[in-house]
C-alpha cells in the first residue's frame, strides 16, 4: 500500500469524526433511557438510531456504526446488567471457545453497506477467584460479554482465531477495505 494510502485515511476527516459523533450521540441518548423494560428498550434503541442519523445527515456524507456481542453455547451474551450477570457470563465463556460477532455499517446518502465479522476466543479455565477478581475491577460492565481483550482481560484468553480489533469492536482492517471499496477513501 502506498505511504499516501494511510494520509487519506486519517484525513478524511468526515468520515471519522462522523463515527465518533454518532457514538457520542448515541451513548448520552442510552445513558437517559428507560431500563427493564425489553421492548421499550428495543425502541428506544431504534429511535436513538434513526434520530441520530437524520441530524447527522445534515451535516455529513457517511456515518459508521458497529456493535459487538459475543455467542457461546448457542447464547448471545451483550453487555452484563449487574455483578451476578458478569460473573455468569464469565462462567460460562471459562474453559471454552466461543465467537466474538461485529456487525458494522456504512451509511451514505446514495449506497449503504454491511457488514459482520467473527473471531473464535478461547478462554483458560477461571477460578472463581479469578472471576471475582475480574468483575470487581469494574471492566466488564460495558463489554460484550462482561470482558475486554484489550484490558486486563486479556490474561483470561488462551488464544483467538481472527481479528484482534473486531474482539475490540471494530474491526479496523475490514472497515478500511470497505470504505475503499465505497469510493469512500482513494
Amino acid at each position: 500500500m502506498k505511504k499516501d494510502g494511510w494520509k487519506s485515511l486519517l484525513t478524511h476527516h468526515e468520515v471519522w469524526v462522523s463515527f465518533v459523533v454518532v457514538c457520542v450521540c448515541i451513548w448520552c441518548m442510552q445513558s437517559l433511557k428507560p431500563t427493564g423494560i425489553s421492548h421499550v428498550d428495543t425502541a428506544f434503541d431504534v429511535l436513538s438510531i434513526l434520530s441520530v442519523i437524520c441530524i447527522f445527515f445534515a451535516f455529513v456524507d457517511t456515518i459508521i456504526g458497529a456493535d459487538t456481542i459475543v455467542v457461546v453455547n448457542g447464547e448471545i451474551l451483550g453487555k452484563p446488567r449487574d455483578e451476578s450477570d458478569a460473573k455468569r457470563m464469565l462462567r460460562l465463556l471459562s474453559g471454552t471457545e466461543h465467537s466474538v460477532f461485529t456487525g458494522a455499517c456504512i451509511i451514505c446518502r446514495n449506497e449503504n453497506n454491511a457488514f459482520c465479522d467473527e473471531t473464535k476466543v478461547r478462554f483458560f479455565e477461571l477460578t472463581e477467584r479469578e472471576i471475582d477478581a475480574y468483575v470487581a475491577s469494574g471492566e466488564p460492565f460495558d463489554k460484550a460479554g462482561g470482558y475486554g481483550i484489550q484490558d486486563t482481560g486479556a490474561l483470561l484468553v488462551s488464544g483467538i482465531d481472527g481479528d484482534y480489533y473486531n474482539v475490540m469492536g471494530l474491526p479496523v482492517g475490514r472497515l478500511y477495505r470497505e470504505l475503499l471499496k465505497a469510493g469512500l477513501l482513494k
